[in-house]
């Protein structure tokens, strides 16, 4: 049996080493979370719309990392889910699939849910399915804006800075498109 001294000393060098682990994952969360920016710019830059699904699908496997790291597990899985749903948009418009990958998202966040801010992003997916999968144009940018917003708040309330960034530069080149899209030709 250890001292009271020395049992403290122990329980105190276990906590530091705890500590340090998770201080390493939240820093190696954000690295990663500033990758997720990076390539969410590389992504949105690009005038070919099989190029941006590509590269969106590496976004979102990025991103599922940065959420792992970060502790987030329904977004971390719902990144994956929309990895697939990205890449599976190149090939298809289907509202049979639209319906397939909310139903598999809703299911994904309940099995997995471990606080509100899951509901958020169990939104925010099923908004993005059915914009990647039934809309165009401006309704299209609308409904990314919708879904960006409520990734926005859950990254913001889980400290989440490259996802926070990211979401608010997704937003404003969404806003942006969505003005010279609708602007008079004649300015």
């Amino acid at each position: 049996m250890l001292p009271k001294r020395a049992k403290t000393f122990t329980q105190q060098i276990s906590f530091l080493i705890e500590a340090m682990y998770i201080l390493d994952t939240q820093i190696a969360g954000q690295l990663v979370g500033g990758i997720s920016l990076l390539l969410a710019i590389v992504a949105y830059y690009q005038k070919q719309d099989v190029n941006l699904k590509v590269f969106l699908a590496l976004l979102f496997i990025v991103h599922a990392t940065h959420f792992y790291l970060l502790d987030a597990i329904v977004p971390a899985l719902l990144c994956l889910l929309s990895m697939v749903r990205t890449i599976i948009a190149i090939y298809t418009r289907s509202l049979t699939t639209a319906l397939a990958f909310i139903v598999i998202s809703i299911l994904v966040g309940l099995f997995n849910y471990q606080s509100y801010l899951d509901i958020l992003v169990i939104l925010a997916n099923i908004v993005g399915v059915y914009s990647l999968f039934c809309l165009q144009g401006v309704y299209l940018r609308l409904g990314i804006i919708a879904g960006a917003s409520l990734w926005l708040v859950n990254n913001a309330l889980i400290g989440s800075i490259g996802g926070t960034l990211m979401e608010i530069f997704v937003i404003s080149t969404n806003l942006i498109t969505i003005y010279r899209i609708r602007r008079p030709k004649h300015l």
